[in-house]
């Protein structure tokens, strides 16, 4: 099963209170990030990956 999760929707340009974006996908046990942002490893932790 493949699970798509928006980690952060963010803003193109990260502002004080936006953040960039930030994806994964989950295939398995394994997870591939896309478009890091400086809050990505957070909402990493908060979505259990």
């Amino acid at each position: 099963m493949v699970e798509v999760l928006v980690l952060v929707g963010g803003a193109p340009t990260p502002t004080e209170f936006r953040f960039g974006s930030a994806h994964a996908l989950r295939i398995g046990d394994e997870a591939l990030m896309f478009g890091c942002g400086p809050v990505a490893t957070h909402k990493l932790v908060k979505a259990g990956l």
